[in-house]
């Protein structure tokens, strides 16, 4: 397949009426200019919209919204908002200087290029941009003879194909057909076998090995039965002795076929009738390529050092096995011995590494994370998160969570990395109202910002902008690597902070960053006097001055840390000589921050 150049990533969207958003609701992911796109962490208390959004951007990108699940059963989500008549409708902007839309028809103010019912967006058709907690969640629950299935909405050039009614009738008759000489074959198998009809599975994959562990089971009966006396054989060793293996052979021979002729007729049934267009030849090699894949994330990420591999075998029909194999040869099912948490851990690698190998047909390289971090286990979040971030290196990623801790995990681990993104969080003042987005509230600086921007009192301004001072010293007296007297257990205050940075920043550094400094000294008292402790004199200081203390604040932030990922300003040495060279550290600080 032709890969369609260059690919495209999301600088925006308009939402109306769609789900919990009532009216209209515009975001933008990108950077201050508006034409870099940035990764997003949206957090939110759940029921404050997140899925809202979330399920917009597949909506208006993909048709429809994304609904693996066992078996590929269909699950209808109302998109439109129950509390309004007026129709549901969105549109995103994109890098490729176009603009989609979908939905609304005439009525809807939003405006780009309208897709119709069925039809995708070139550049996202190729598989969901969604990978949600509940599809972590379900993906071990369907069986292996189904599981192909769960990729039903991926590798689809049109959601509008029909399907044929001849062939589904057909099918069904097939199917119908089958079922009482596979139970004949079933009963047959059991007895020349000596095993439980009972036990016998449905899927041929694992009929296999039910087989080949009655085989060894008859051939030991049968040579600890040659070894006795004749007058000492029991009744076992007696019906072993006179079971014919030849007989077994030919009687599975005759059931697998059958099982495998219904099981692939049953797969076509369910791709006939619940997702026409699906191409499971492609999904298939796509599973097989991804295998090494799966297996390098799983050993860089799992702490069990006794996994050699993982196996992702495909077969005929829909049928989709996996296996983890042991560093002693042995091949066991995920699901046998993996915990829970292990088990989340590899099937979000699946859908990871499938998202990747669309991204190299012509998806565009855009991602998001629905809440799917709180599946993984606490020991692999950190190694998980740090992995995915270099692995979708050049990605657009958005990781949309309620866990304040895993915000901080996440932004964390952007930073390392040299991601660039933007951090909101989505608030809903009450259940009627549509939620809105604002500058997530995790650092010290934004509180600030939301201060100063609210106009808040004198003595709220300055608590908030010594606070911030306190938060940006603790990270450029590091970075700076400027000289601090030690104190027992090393508990800095901001007078043992600010002398060294201010040092640094006027002798050291160029305009605008020594009279930044400048300002910020010319107003600090004001976080003695009225933003760190109670005193009566505090109520004198006028509104001026702590908005003048704060906005010193702002400026000496802007000069000093990116403002994109917030890392800080840094010292490094030239190559030659002994001269301090001053940068941020991060790749999105290439150019003058905003």
């Amino acid at each position: 397949m032709q890969v369609p150049s260059p690919q495209d990533f999301i600088l925006s969207c308009s939402i109306e009426n769609f789900r919990g958003i009532r009216g209209r609701l515009d975001i933008s992911f990108a950077d201050p200019r508006g034409n870099k796109p940035l990764s997003q962490i949206i957090i939110g208390d759940n029921g404050s919209g997140k899925s809202s959004i979330v399920d917009a951007l597949e909506f208006c990108l993909r048709g429809r919204l994304s609904r693996r699940s066992t078996g590929g059963r269909k699950r209808k989500r109302e998109v439109s908002n129950v509390t309004i008549s007026a129709p549901p409708a969105v549109s995103v902007n994109l890098s490729q200087q176009r603009e989609v839309r979908r939905g609304g028809g005439t009525q809807t103010r939003l405006t780009g290029e309208l897709y119709q019912q069925g039809l995708m967006v070139d550049r996202f058709h190729l598989c969901p941009v969604v990978i949600r907690r509940q599809h972590i969640e379900s993906f071990w629950e369907v069986p292996a003879e189904q599981r192909q299935e769960f990729f039903f909405d991926y590798l689809r050039e049109d959601f509008d194909l029909i399907s044929n009614p001849t062939q589904i009738a057909e099918l069904e008759h097939l199917i119908e057909a089958l079922e009482e000489p596979l139970n004949s074959a079933r009963r047959e198998y059991a007895k020349a076998a000596n095993c439980a009809l009972g036990k016998l599975p449905e899927a041929p994959s694992t009929l296999r090995s039910v087989h080949k562990r009655n085989m060894a089971l008859l051939d030991g009966a049968k040579q600890r039965a040659a070894a006795k006396p004749s007058d000492r054989l029991t009744k076992r060793d007696r019906i072993a002795l006179e079971r014919n293996r030849a007989e077994a052979e030919a009687s599975f021979d005759r059931l697998v076929t059958i099982a495998e002729r219904r099981s692939a007729s049953q797969g076509q049934l369910r791709v006939a009738r619940d997702s026409p267009g699906t191409d499971l030849s492609r999904v298939s090699s796509l599973l097989r390529d991804i295998s090494q894949s799966v297996t390098n994330d799983f050993a860089a990420i799992s702490t069990l050092d006794w996994v050699a591999g993982v196996e992702l075998s495909v077969g005929e029909g829909t049928d989709f096995s996996i296996m983890v194999t042991t560093h002693k040869g042995r091949s066991v099912e995920p699901t046998q011995v993996l915990s829970e948490a292990a088990l989340d851990l590899l099937a979000l690698l699946i859908l990871t590494e499938m998202q990747i190998a669309c991204s190299k047909l012509g998806q565009s390289p855009v991602i998001i994370f629905d809440d799917v971090f709180q599946s993984v286990d606490t020991v692999n979040r950190t190694r998980t998160l740090d992995y995915l971030s270099k692995r979708l290196k050049g990605w657009q990623i958005f990781i949309v969570l309620h866990d304040r801790l895993m915000r901080d995990l996440v932004a964390n681990t952007f930073r390392r990395n040299n991601v660039a993104f933007q951090a909101r969080e989505l608030v809903r003042e009450n259940s009627t109202e549509s939620p809105r987005l604002r500058n997530d509230l995790g650092t010290a600086i934004d509180r600030l910002n939301q201060s100063v921007e609210a106009r808040a009192s004198a003595l709220t301004m300055c608590s908030a902008a010594g606070v911030a001072l306190e938060e940006m010293l603790n990270a450029l007296s590091v970075s700076l690597q400027t000289s601090v007297t030690r104190r027992r257990e090393d508990r800095y205050t901001l007078g043992d902070l600010w002398p060294g940075v201010n040092r640094v920043l006027r002798k050291e550094l160029e305009e605008p960053a020594a009279s930044a400094a400048d300002r910020v000294d010319q107003y600090l008292v004001l976080r003695n006097l009225a933003g760190a402790h109670y005193n009566k004199w505090a109520q004198s200081v006028a509104a001026q001055e702590a908005l003048d203390f704060s906005v010193a604040i702002q400026a000496l932030h802007k000069i000093t840390f990116c403002q994109l990922c917030l890392s800080p300003l840094s010292r490094f040495r030239a190559i030659s000589g002994s001269k301090s060279m001053f940068a941020f550290p991060c790749k999105c600080s290439a150019e003058e921050p905003a």
